[in-house]
């Protein structure tokens, strides 16, 4: 039917197989900064009108994954998280200003529904 959007699991099978017309506009809601460059970069970049949000900013605030990393804040950690999407997204040709990002501290969002929806 004219108008409506495909199913995920459709738009990426479409996209993979090169037969999705990737001129249309598209919008791509993850938990956090890695989940797309894991998923789909690649397809991603063929959008011509792309937005991409991140809900979270990848970092916890227990802090145990930043140290393990080697970060002390969780504002450190979430910078170079955002950094690192930066760099893959242009990689492959996704521009920086597509991204939004609504900055809800990882493992954060169902207590910030509100905010979120």
């Amino acid at each position: 039917m004219p108008g409506t959007a495909p199913h995920p699991r459709t738009l990426l099978r479409l996209a993979a197989s090169g037969a999705y017309p990737f001129g249309r506009s598209a919008a791509v809601v993850v938990a956090h900064p890695d989940d797309e460059t894991l998923g789909a970069t690649t397809i991603l970049a063929r959008f011509r009108r792309l937005a991409l949000v991140h809900v979270t900013d990848g970092a916890p605030r227990s802090l145990h994954d930043a140290r393990r990393a080697g970060f002390a804040t969780a504002a450190a950690y979430a910078a170079a998280r955002s950094a690192e999407l930066d760099e893959a997204m242009a990689l492959v040709g996704v521009p920086v200003h597509r991204r939004r990002a609504l900055g809800i501290p990882d493992q954060g969002a169902t207590v910030a529904i509100r905010r979120v929806a």
